[in-house]
């Protein structure tokens, strides 16, 4: 079974193998939310779960938010199996209605079983 914990993040980890298109602006003031992403090593290891293509999909969906500014997801180094989200948003009221879309809370579940 593939579970994966979201967890809000203070920090920054370096990045490095997936790296999607979408640079943060620093000209665009905006609200950023950092959320890490465990993936148990036997979820990574299993050829049943494609992990770097569920976070890719979840990915396109979010750029297709209104008040997206920007989005970047990076692998951990030397845990392959943490994954560091960073997303830039317009204000609170765009980064409220991404938490309650679909694509976000439909793929949670998913993710924890």
């Amino acid at each position: 079974m593939l579970k994966l914990v979201l967890v809000g993040l203070a920090a920054t980890i370096v990045p490095v193998c997936l790296t999607l298109p979408a640079q943060a602006d620093d000209s665009k003031t905006g609200i950023y939310e950092v959320s890490e992403i465990y993936v148990l090593p036997s979820a990574m290891s299993s050829k049943k779960y494609n992990v770097p293509g569920l976070i890719e999909g979840l990915v396109k969906a979010t750029k297709a938010d209104e008040g997206l500014l920007s989005i970047k997801v990076t692998q951990q180094i030397g845990q392959r199996n943490n994954y560091t989200v960073i997303e830039q948003w317009k204000d609170q009221s765009s980064l409220d209605k991404h938490v309650a879309a679909d694509h976000r809370s439909n793929s949670t579940p998913r993710w924890k079983t």
